[in-house]
């Protein structure tokens, strides 16, 4: 019967990589030229940091409690090779991450399937810290942020942070930045991390028409009851 389940999962997953991309896409244009390079730029040199560290010492995606009391190896062991990992702190968190164990793991060794899933941790980052230049509209956010101590420190360990703060700051980015009326990217946000919920407040804020404030709220709250 199991069978029956995949043309959902394929149809659903084809709807959610075009998402992505058209998302990224327009992300991708509202950045300068120069901003397209640094992009590229500390990808790559991001990229080679983590590649030679993770080879040189698995301590960086395997160690307990060892740095600042973060799990790396929670992380890499418990959660993301888990379907169906739940947790009160991060609900729907494997709904995420084991589409990219799946991918990862059919295709790299452990040591290399870490680099790659910590690779897009990266691009989560870098992709944070330019919202958070186009938000603000100031170049000095954008590496105050990039050189910021927990950045350094969850660009080199393997952790799940930078997912969390890049959904809340996505939802910040689209519906202040972008103009979107509604953003289930909220929704995304506190699924991962329940706490995220407070950014919601800032529905409140979109219009200060009462009318369109409710049906906001409504929307959000059909579009949660749903995922």
């Amino acid at each position: 019967m199991h069978i029956l389940i995949y043309p959902a999962v394929f149809f659903l997953s084809v709807i959610f990589i075009a998402r992505i991309v058209k998302w990224f896409n327009s992300f991708w244009n509202d950045l300068s030229v120069y901003d397209k390079k640094i992009y590229k730029i500390l990808s790559i040199l991001f990229g080679i940091i983590i590649t030679v560290l993770y080879i040189g010492n698995s301590d960086f995606y395997f160690q307990y409690d060892k740095v600042y009391s973060m799990d790396s190896g929670w992380v890499y062991n418990t959660i993301l090779p888990s379907l169906y990992y739940y947790d009160i702190r991060h609900p729907l968190m494997s709904v995420f991450t084991f589409p990219i164990y799946a991918v990862s793991n059919l295709v790299f060794s452990s040591t290399f399937m870490a680099v790659f899933v910590q690779f897009i941790n990266i691009q989560l980052l870098i992709i944070t810290a330019f919202e958070l230049k186009l938000l603000t509209k100031n170049k000095y956010v954008f590496w105050l942020y990039i050189v910021s101590f927990p950045s350094i420190i969850y660009l080199v360990f393997f952790e799940k942070y930078i997912f969390v703060v890049f959904l809340l700051v996505t939802y910040l980015y689209n519906t202040f930045y972008k103009k979107k009326e509604f953003d289930i990217t909220v929704i995304l946000a506190a699924s991962i991390m329940p706490t995220s919920l407070f950014i919601g407040i800032s529905e409140f804020f979109k219009d200060m028409k009462i009318k369109k404030i409710i049906i906001n709220i409504f929307k959000l709250a059909i579009a949660a009851l749903i995922i």
